[in-house]
């Protein structure tokens, strides 16, 4: 193993670039998700006549959280296509993530090459639990957190190693791509940095504190305070100048719009047991980890996750329960992000440990169910496995050893068929794959022990089109619009076809492709939401014209305003092409209309409103 070791030194930008390279092209998804929302951004950057009739576009000209995405986008757009620099820079961000949790592995937790491997591969390519749907370390679709993630992992990194003002600058720059990451890693390094000063004086009073250490943790704050108010808020603060009212971003993006992001009473009540469990399957970890003799303060590890845990708990008061905007506009539970990150490098320093007693058949059996574990089986399957090694001696005395071993496997087995993650099992059989090949294989094959893996990543990107020669859906990567063939797409393409350029379309709430693939204005849409307050308060007020005034918010409010729109009238359509100066309306098929249809397939109908 310590050959591994060696060679994994020499090896790991390798390492990183094959692993990166499975992980973006499994299950790659260009065109879908929330880039419904950023990417008429960029294309307007690019072309200022592109959809300049649309509310939703129009109002990203004013500074926002994407703007400073939008801008490098936009900019890097100018040198290629935009499928190849969202591709790239899924690649480059899983890439970086790789290093910095090899880095942060064995420079804060001290594994060694093997659990920094097992570490990197957990974080890039196991979502574990989903406690407010925000709490990815690496997003399958690219995002702008997918861009600020890997920085903030390395700012939380240099608090623990005590550099708070390399990690101030760090967070800045994150915040440029998505400032909640940047506040929220920033706060905890700098305030991780400052607690430890307190914790190398313990029992030694005052005079054994380390004033130049608290001296650049205060500096670090002054980096990080400026950056902020620079950046983020004197910009808000002019764009919402005189137009916002205390509750309405609450009520609208909180309550209505995304209640699943930050309320806990609308969490699912399995992504609370999942969270648990990953929690417990940490603290395991950390218990063992906290015992080695090596640890110089192992606590100060606990500091980090201590402040995740009461900013999820302060936040959740104060979002719900006595709501603060400003608290609210942080979003407190993408913290777990960090918590995640952090559980992963003790889990993966664990889970070496036991892999590295090939003696020991029920350890390494173990570990190896729980590295083959992907989706929210990954902390179940991993917490079982740390607690029947605690109570190893009882269980052993009912059961032998095999027959736990075949237990562990049936359980795992099913727990994977119910809540398990197809794209994921296949990403993790990969990369275990090519972990233990570079850890067995002799010195004069272990680069070439990349080559499988790097064949099916390439294989993969070639694994494209209509007719794929793999037609398994985590293994047909999308990456550009052609490769998108649901309804929605080709409704989308047909409006593109069949219209105007200057059409203006009322649509179903969920069709934002009608504004990407069909380069089409839309009156509203339910997915893409302006975040300057004024335009938040349009968003609603148009949301309530054209699907209805509906009960509730979130998943709840979304179906009932298709069923509602399903049932729209033309009296209705007639009102809204006056209000909003709409042309055109995608209806669902079964929707009845007296309006000239221009195109109808099994789904949608695309009719003239302007007649």
């Amino acid at each position: 193993m310590h050959g591994f070791h060696a060679a994994m030194s020499r090896q790991a930008v390798l390492f990183a670039a094959v692993l990166a390279l499975l992980s973006t092209s499994i299950s790659y998804q260009f065109g879908t998700g929330t880039q419904v929302e950023q990417i008429p951004i960029i294309l307007h950057q690019l072309d200022a006549s592109y959809l300049s009739n649309d509310f939703y576009v129009s109002s990203t000209t004013e500074f926002g959280p994407r703007f400073y995405f939008a801008w490098l986008l936009g900019n890097i757009c100018r040198l290629t296509s935009l499928p190849w620099a969202y591709y790239g820079l899924t690649f480059l961000t899983d890439f970086a993530l790789v290093l910095v949790t090899f880095w942060a592995a064995t420079r804060i937790i001290g594994s060694g090459r093997l659990g920094a491997a097992f570490s990197a591969m957990l974080v890039l390519g196991v979502s574990a639990f989903h406690l407010g749907d925000a709490t990815q370390i690496r997003y399958e679709v690219f995002q702008p957190a997918s861009l600020a993630l890997p920085g903030a992992m390395w700012a939380v990194g240099l608090g623990l190693v005590g550099r708070p003002i390399q990690a101030a600058v760090v967070s800045s720059v994150v915040s440029l791509a998505h400032p909640i990451y940047g506040v929220h890693s920033g706060s905890l390094a700098i305030g991780t940095a400052f607690l430890a000063v307190f914790f190398r004086v313990r029992g030694q009073g005052l005079s054994g504190l380390d004033l130049p250490a608290i001296r650049r943790a205060v500096i670090a704050s002054l980096i990080f305070g400026i950056a902020i108010l620079a950046l983020w808020w004197w910009p808000f603060r002019e764009v919402n100048k005189g137009v916002v009212t205390s509750g309405s971003e609450i009520a609208i993006l909180g309550r209505f719009r995304s209640p699943h992001h930050y309320l806990p009473t609308h969490f699912r009540w399995t992504d609370y047991v999942s969270t648990a469990f990953f929690v417990l399957a940490t603290a395991l970890a950390y218990n063992r980890w906290s015992k080695q003799g090596d640890r110089p303060n192992p606590r100060l590890l606990l500091v980090p996750m201590t402040g995740v845990a009461l900013g999820c708990v302060l936040g959740g008061i104060l979002t719900e329960t006595w709501p603060i905007p400003s608290v609210f506009t942080v979003q407190p539970f993408r913290l777990l992000s960090t918590l995640k990150w952090l559980g992963f490098l003790l889990i993966g320093w664990q889970l070496a440990k036991l892999w590295q007693r090939p003696h020991d058949l029920l350890s390494r059996s173990l570990a190896g169910l729980s590295l083959l574990s992907g989706g929210v089986t990954q902390p179940l399957v991993t917490s079982a496995a740390l607690v029947t090694l605690r109570l190893r001696g009882r269980l052993t005395s009912i059961l032998p050893e095999r027959a736990l071993i075949i237990l562990a496997g049936g359980m795992t087995g099913a727990i994977w068929f119910v809540a398990g993650s197809l794209s994921e099992g296949i990403y993790l059989t990969a990369a275990v794959g090519l972990i233990v090949a570079l850890s067995r294989l002799p010195r004069s094959v272990r680069i070439a022990s990349s080559i499988p893996p790097l064949a099916i990543g390439l294989a993969l990107v070639l694994n494209t089109g209509d007719r794929p020669v793999v037609p398994l859906t985590p293994l047909v990567p999308k990456f550009d619009y052609s490769d998108l063939r649901t309804p929605s797409a080709e409704i989308a393409r047909e409006a593109a076809a069949r219209t105007p350029t200057d059409a203006m379309f009322v649509a179903p709430p969920t069709l934002s492709l009608l504004r990407t693939i069909g380069r089409r204005a839309m009156v509203v849409g339910h997915k893409s939401i302006p975040f300057q307050n004024w335009a938040m308060r349009e968003w609603r007020e148009r949301i309530r014209e054209v699907y209805g005034e509906v009960e509730g918010g979130g998943a709840t409010a979304l179906d009932a305003m298709e069923r509602s729109y399903r049932a729209i009238g033309d009296a209705h359509l007639d009102r809204l092409s006056r209000k909003y100066g709409a042309t055109h309306a995608v209806l669902y098929a079964e929707t009845t209309t007296a309006y000239p249809e221009l195109y109808a397939d099994e789904t949608y109908r695309i009719v003239q409103l302007d007649r």
